[in-house]
């Protein structure tokens, strides 16, 4: 108890902890009227009853000495935070300052500058001391020439060859080259150059050589390239003009497994040299010119990919006898480049692509079950061969091929249909049977002649399952034409395409692509939705015009059961 008199502040201070301590305790009325000793009626939270002056002052007493512990413990954690707060920024500082690139191991570093061009790769020298000479010993080099037609080519081509020839003179030559890739965008005057840059990177160690060039250039010279251990793709491209390429008897490149070859010219050579040569090829694409006499023969045993085509001239045979080929294409670009036979024995192939006119000959073995082969007609095909195309000839090869699939575009249909055109009045006209194709692709002009070699491709494809029209429109109609149809009837119900006895009973989708709303497509299209009894969707594809939306609605309205979309 207090014994002596309070100043007037410290009593204002103890009646502010009494009001603060009153509201800490609860009020009783019923002590208020007993005689329990207080008769103020307070008690406390545990139930105890003091006298006023005691509990207030007591209360209060414990209330400040809690705060104040209370405060401290914040203040604690506060100080802890703020200084684990303040060492994670600075070890985020150092960790910022370290270049962890640069702490990567060279060969590491390697294949990082192995996804730039190497004058990029050579730029970086100019970072660090650590990327100073890292450059010269990267494996990997691969150099494109930029292309600004506003400058000199002259200057340009100089340029670019005196960066070449800097870096690999300053390149640790200790160091073997494990991939080359040059690709020049314009002709290369001084060809010694190049000479010295592939024999350069020769090695025993080069897995990769990739050469994009323009200009005519000779390997007749170059046969290290031939009998390199570690080779495994090898890529000669050359433009606007032809590498001439003397496959030597004795070339061996036991690892390669992608060969790819365009615009190569062969000398004198066995006919399996190259595949004797490189007994592990997976992917051989090639694009040559071939002597008549020659002959190429592919028996690869781990072959998976053959593309072949040819140019300028003709080849005497193909034979391709390869137990893992899945893919087969051949494609001639000018139409009397038929090879006079072609010998096919692979069990396990499993697509056949063949633009232009079929062999003369063929011999087909071992063609699995599950087969596919494409027969694409090129735009400059001959009338001779359109001519074995209507009279059934190709038949034979159409079956021993399995041809499922025929592609002809706007040339070739327009042969075709003025072929049909000429025979129309024979007394027995040819009916040749392509029973196996069952996708069929055309480019064809409805309203005029190519609507004949359509309805005559229709007519004797009774399994066809899929097809797929492009329209086009030309400027001029032909008068003779005109007055075939109308003597038909037109294109109308009953008239033209009904005259044909056409039966797609198997076909299931059709594909049309630009069409312009005129009134042939319409008569067209609702033949086919007619016939097709199995047809089960519809895609029409480029419809731009009002017209042709307009004819759209009116299909879908008139086959209800057929889902027609529009793309």
């Amino acid at each position: 108890f207090r014994t002596t008199p309070l100043s007037r502040e410290e009593e204002e201070e103890e009646e502010e902890e009494e009001e603060v301590a009153i509201s800490r305790v609860s009020y009783d009325p019923a002590l208020s009227r007993g005689g329990g000793g207080d008769i103020l009626g307070f008690r406390n939270n545990e139930g105890f009853v003091r006298p006023r002056s005691h509990t207030l002052f007591l209360t209060s007493l414990e209330d400040n000495e809690d705060e104040e512990d209370h405060e401290d413990e914040e203040d604690e954690v506060v100080a802890i935070s703020q200084g684990k707060r303040r060492r994670q920024s600075e070890e985020e500082v150092k960790e910022a300052k370290v270049d962890r690139i640069s702490l990567l191991p060279d060969h590491l570093i390697h294949e990082i500058l192995s996804l730039l061009p190497y004058e990029k790769a050579i730029a970086t020298a100019a970072l660090s001391r650590r990327w100073r000479t890292i450059w010269q010993t990267a494996p990997d080099i691969s150099f494109t020439q930029p292309y600004f037609p506003s400058r000199d080519p002259e200057v340009e081509n100089c340029a670019f060859v005196n960066l070449v020839d800097s870096a690999l003179r300053h390149r640790h030559h200790a160091v073997p080259v494990r991939s080359f890739t040059l690709v020049m965008r314009r002709k290369l005057c001084d060809k010694t150059k190049l000479d010295n840059w592939i024999r350069y990177v020769s090695n025993s160690a080069l897995q990769s050589l990739d050469l994009s060039l323009y200009g005519a250039y000779s390997f007749v010279k170059l046969p290290s390239v031939f009998h390199l251990p570690s080779l495994r793709v090898l890529c000669l491209h050359f433009r606007e003009g032809a590498a001439v390429i003397d496959w030597p008897a004795t070339a061996f490149l036991p690892s390669l497994e992608n060969l790819d070859l365009t615009q190569v010219v062969f000398g004198p050579m066995a006919n399996d040299a190259i595949s004797k040569s490189c007994p592990v090829l997976k992917d051989w694409r090639m694009i040559f010119e071939s002597a008549p006499w020659f002959s190429l023969e592919v028996n690869s045993p781990l072959l998976e990919f053959l593309r072949l085509e040819k140019i300028n001239r003709s080849m005497g045979g193909l034979s391709i006898c390869c137990p893992s080929i899945k893919t087969v294409m051949v494609f001639q670009l000018n139409d009397h480049l038929s090879p006079t036979h072609f010998t096919l024995s692979v069990p396990g192939l499993q697509t056949l692509v063949w633009c232009g006119p079929p062999p003369h000959s063929s011999t087909i073995d071992s063609i699995p079950a599950s087969f596919v082969s494409s027969f694409l007609i090129p735009l400059n095909y001959q009338r001779s061969y359109m001519d074995s195309l209507y009279n059934g000839s190709l038949t034979t090869a159409f079956t021993k091929l399995r041809v499922n699939r025929l592609v002809m575009l706007e040339s070739s249909m327009k042969i075709l249909s003025q072929f049909v055109f000429d025979q129309r009045d024979q007394p027995n006209p040819p009916a040749p049977n392509y029973g196996n194709l069952k996708h069929l692709e055309i480019l064809a002009n409805i309203a005029e002649f190519d609507s004949l070699g359509v309805a005559f491709l229709l007519k004797h494809s009774s399994k066809l399952e899929m097809l797929v029209v492009s329209f086009y429109v030309e400027s001029e109609q032909n008068i003779d034409y005109a007055n075939y149809f109308e003597a038909k009837g037109g294109f109308g119900r009953g008239g033209y395409w009904d005259s044909h006895g056409v039966s797609l009973k198997q076909l299931v989708d059709i594909s049309i692509y630009r069409p312009q709303g005129q009134r042939y497509e319409y008569d067209f299209l609702e033949f086919l939705l007619r016939v097709a009894t199995s047809l089960t969707k519809m895609t029409i594809h480029g419809a731009r015009q009002r017209e042709s939306f307009q004819m759209i609605k009116q299909l879908q309205q008139a086959f209800p059961r057929i889902e027609i979309s529009v793309l």
